[in-house]
């Protein structure tokens, strides 16, 4: 049985003609072939389901081998030129910067904010709290893009001066991020207060008795074990507010202060008239990655973050 899958596999390397690659995946089945028959009888029967593995991966590698050999790879050596044409050209590196400041301090106080709601929604007693609560989870039914028109007219006048500081919502930065941090507000409170009922009561009740005041109760028991749930309210507040476009185009005209998905947008209408798409999905690449690597690493504390108060117990 060895002999004939080894013969068989040398017979279809000599009829090819990708020489190298052919003659090396004939090497790969053949060698993998003779090592199978040297094991002893017991091994072999108590390894059947790695045999069968090797054999779908060396079905599969086989081909994808000769694909990749007769690949053109010349057009990809073009590809540096378009990142470094997006990144510096089309000012794409300073548009993330400018949304990753944003991003960091929206959801910073989005967090802190909607952590201490939390708390008080579900740990102190007060007239009218459950109507609170579904205030907030009323505001998460009106569609963000509603905002827009009245928020414009009622801060594009407003000037704050704070310890010397210019505050002002128009082509600020930090006035956007008060702004996305507002508007996330009630999804993070709804999140966080079905995360916070499963923290027990008694942590609060222990920490009065040590003579804890009602701050430091929070903010020295249980805003340090509320981190799943905090992790899980960030993580969607940065991705909302990193993907926004439309309160970055109205609220910011300078072109200095622009945030990402607005500078995508300039440059997917400068380069599709000059013919330019390789430099435009580059600058799509560079919009999707952080996004993409937050998922593929935090995608477990995501999930526990929301399913954490799912279940009563």
């Amino acid at each position: 049985m060895t002999a004939a899958v080894a013969c068989a596999a040398l017979f279809w390397a000599d009829r090819g003609r990708e020489g190298f690659v052919r003659y090396a995946a004939a090497a790969y089945v053949g060698a993998g072939a003779a090592l199978w028959a040297l094991l002893p009888v017991g091994v072999r029967r108590g390894r059947l389901w790695a045999a069968a593995f090797w054999a779908l991966a060396a079905a599969a590698v086989v081909p994808v081998a000769v694909a990749m050999a007769r690949f053109d790879w010349s057009p990809y050596a073009y590809a540096p030129t378009n990142y470094a044409f997006a990144w510096t050209t089309a000012r794409m590196g300073q548009y993330m910067l400018n949304s990753l400041m944003v991003s960091v301090l929206a959801v910073g106080v989005t967090s802190l904010l909607a952590s201490m709601a939390a708390y008080a929604l579900t740990r102190f007693d007060f007239i009218g709290r459950n109507w609170v609560l579904f205030l907030f989870i009323g505001a998460m039914a009106i569609p963000i893009q509603l905002y827009i028109v009245p928020l414009f007219l009622m801060v594009q006048n407003w000037h704050v001066s704070i310890a010397g500081v210019d505050l002002s919502f128009m082509d600020s930065r930090l006035g956007l991020s008060l702004i996305y941090a507002a508007a996330g507000l009630p999804f993070a409170v709804f999140l966080l207060t079905g995360f916070y009922r499963t923290l027990p009561g008694s942590l609060r009740e222990a920490a009065a008795i040590d003579g804890c005041s009602a701050w430091r109760t929070f903010s020295d028991v249980y805003f340090p074990l509320a981190g799943s749930g905090l992790a899980t309210a960030a993580i969607f507040q940065f991705l909302a507010v990193w993907n926004e476009y439309e309160f970055a185009l109205v609220f910011l005209t300078n072109d200095r202060l622009k945030t990402l998905p607005v500078g995508l947008y300039n440059l997917s209408v400068s380069q599709q008239f000059a013919a330019n798409w390789p430099a435009l999905f580059a600058g799509v690449t560079i919009l999707c990655l952080p996004t993409f690597l937050i998922f593929l690493v935090l995608q477990e504390r995501i999930i526990a973050g929301l399913t954490v108060g799912a279940v009563k117990e």
